[in-house]
């Protein structure tokens, strides 16, 4: 309890046990990326994700306790060294947060400096745990669920407050599948994966097709010209964020019906460019 405008409020912080054990184990996952062999730089960028994707739920987990940032302070820094010598090895150097490819939506504005190496032409860092801060929890809306169009609509909105650049991290959601998909076709490497949410934040989170605006984890990213050479085919300019329905009605040879007619309009430009 402290006492703010005269009145005493509540002071939430992490039960301390447990919030150290999390940490360590955190430091162990930060640890372990440096027994990545430096010959293979696609495993070690895999690493690098798992790793950041374990800090950003932990940032994530957390940011309901509001004496998160003063808690956090005592094991930020030995961690960012942690991951700064796990990357030494590999090139690794202090990176501002703000100029790194990865986690852009929570490294925006951010100009501490965080261990980052070079792949193709970008700097891929370990996100700094000490980015944790408190966000005041809103109340429960009864008639948010999924099951309700109408309950849907208020999830999209409420979702679409948190900001764009909050949810642009939300496209390539996990590592794992990262992993998977970027190992089933040449298509779809690393520079793809990279700029996905770049494209998703260029379109302001809309479907360029129906206008609509598709969850991050579930967006499609569309290849606009399939034709052109691999060190061109996978940059922004060449992609769109779209619905998986609207992605599926480009590639298809069907005649959609029920579509406005803005809607067809933009749905012919795509399909035209396929040819």
């Amino acid at each position: 309890m402290a006492k703010k405008n005269g009145k005493w409020v509540n002071r939430v912080s992490p039960e301390k046990e447990r919030f150290q054990r999390k940490m360590k184990d955190l430091s162990r996952e930060i640890f372990y990326v440096r027994k990545t062999s430096t010959l293979d730089r696609e495993r070690l960028i895999q690493n690098i994700i798992r790793v950041n994707s374990i800090i950003v739920g932990l940032i994530n987990y957390y940011s309901m306790c509001d004496q998160i940032s003063v808690v956090i302070r005592k094991y930020a820094w030995l961690l960012k060294y942690t991951a700064y010598k796990s990357l030494k090895k590999y090139g690794g150097k202090w990176i501002r947060a703000n100029e790194v490819s990865n986690l852009i939506g929570l490294h925006y504005g951010h100009l501490a400096h965080i261990p980052a190496i070079e792949y193709k032409g970008m700097y891929i860092g370990i996100t700094d745990i000490n980015f944790a801060k408190w966000d005041n929890p809103r109340n429960k809306v009864q008639g948010e669920n999924p099951y309700t169009p109408e309950g849907r609509e208020l999830y999209n909105k409420r979702m679409r407050k948190k900001g764009l650049r909050v949810r642009t991290d939300e496209v390539n959601s996990t590592a794992h599948a990262l992993a998977i998909r970027m190992s089933k076709h040449p298509l779809y490497n690393f520079e793809y994966f990279m700029n996905r949410p770049y494209t998703y934040n260029r379109d302001k989170g809309k479907c360029k097709i129906c206008g609509g605006y598709p969850e991050p984890n579930e967006v499609h990213t569309h290849h606009v010209n399939k034709n052109l050479p691999m060190n061109q085919i996978n940059k922004v300019k060449n992609l769109i964020s779209v619905h998986r329905y609207c992605h599926e009605l480009i590639h298809s040879e069907t005649e959609p019906t029920g579509l406005s007619e803005k809607t067809m309009k933009k749905l012919a430009k795509y399909r035209k460019q396929l040819n």
